[in-house]
């Protein structure tokens, strides 16, 4: 392989679709979307000719910011032939238990009393892989005159791999906090030369996800309906309901996630307690695994989100291991409303 075959690739990753950085790899480039990791294949392709690229989709709960979030959902093509992701290697407070108890079958439960949704509250984050600082990105939660919820979110590469490939993307979801059932989602994408604004609409009384996007350059318009439950979270809502799950260590929740094609069931693993440390501070977490189909993902890669072992479930920590490396989204820092501050500094 040449120099040039073997030089760097900007990415993209989003928290609840995180972006950027670079692939030293192999010709046919692996593309990871949905919530977590996306792979971008440059304007002009430096692969060898008639190369496939191989598509891995995650979405992130939320997973997620990705989420995203939202980091698993589907994966398509062949599977790149590599060995298995070694567990992440940091202090464990307790152990996951060896038993998986599995809860309930796909569905949206209505939130607990017990959660306390984080109306007014920016959570930053930024990501790294290995020593380069790649993107940033924030997540916000606003309450809508409507009665619903907003959550804001946005994703910007920074540093080298911002002159390599530019990223600026945004996104909005709306959902109801009584039963956690998604309503729209919206996003406008730039990235590199390629711009795309979609929403999708959640269409409950005929049972069906309307998307929509369009190209602002050509003009050229897509319209797709497909079947939903009778209640769905999308990629970047799926952060905050998995948050909004009891998370006991030893047990995985099934939940239905929608990001404008079919509906994916995906299964969260909550494998174990463990201490963090980032730019905000040093939580307690609960480690968990968002898992859409187990042997899919099998020798393809793996995700981890962290949430706060507290009531506020604050998602601290984003982790996805490729065939290519390692990338970390970690929160940097949190701005709270007014109320809320003060009485988190009186606590």
């Amino acid at each position: 392989m040449s120099p040039l075959e073997t030089m760097f690739f900007a990415f993209k990753i989003g928290a609840f679709k995180g972006r950027f950085f670079f692939y030293r790899g192999p010709a046919t480039l692996p593309g990871v979307t949905r919530l977590a990791v996306r792979v971008l294949r440059p304007q002009r392709s430096l692969a060898p000719k008639g190369a496939r690229s191989r598509a891995v989709w995650f979405s992130c709960l939320g997973m997620l910011p990705v989420i995203a979030l939202g980091l698993v959902a589907q994966i398509h093509g062949q599977a790149a032939k590599s060995n298995d992701p070694q567990p992440v290697k940091q202090h464990s407070l307790q152990p996951a238990q060896q038993e998986v108890v599995v809860e309930n079958a796909s569905r949206i439960a209505p939130p607990t009393q017990a959660y306390r949704f984080p109306v007014g509250t920016t959570f930053y984050y930024k990501a790294e892989w290995r020593l380069f600082s790649a993107g940033i990105a924030t997540l916000k939660m606003e309450q809508d005159p409507s009665g619903q919820h907003r959550i804001k979110a946005t994703a910007d590469a920074i540093g080298f791999v911002a002159r390599l490939f530019h990223v600026h993307d945004t996104f909005q979801s709306m959902f109801d906090p009584k039963t956690f059932c998604s309503a729209e989602l919206s996003k406008h994408t730039e990235e590199g030369l390629r711009r795309r604004d979609s929403k999708l609409q959640f269409d409950y009384g005929r049972r069906k996800g309307v998307f929509e996007e369009l190209n602002p350059k050509s003009g050229e318009k897509k319209h797709v309906e497909n079947d939903i439950p009778e209640c769905s979270t999308d990629v970047l809502s799926g952060v905050f309901y998995a948050a909004s799950l009891p998370l006991e260590p030893g047990k995985s929740y099934t939940f239905p996630v929608n990001d404008g094609g079919k509906t994916v069931d995906l299964e969260t693993r909550v494998e174990a307690r463990e201490q963090i440390k980032t730019e905000a501070g040093t939580f307690n977490t609960l480690r968990v695994q968002p898992q859409p189909n187990a042997v899919l993902l099998k020798n393809k890669g793996h995700v981890w989100i962290w949430y706060s072992d507290d009531a506020d479930r604050i998602p601290v920590q984003i982790r996805g291991r490729m065939g290519w490396g390692t990338i970390t989204i970690h929160l940097t820092r949190i701005e709270r409303p007014p109320t809320q501050a003060t009485q988190t500094a009186t606590q």
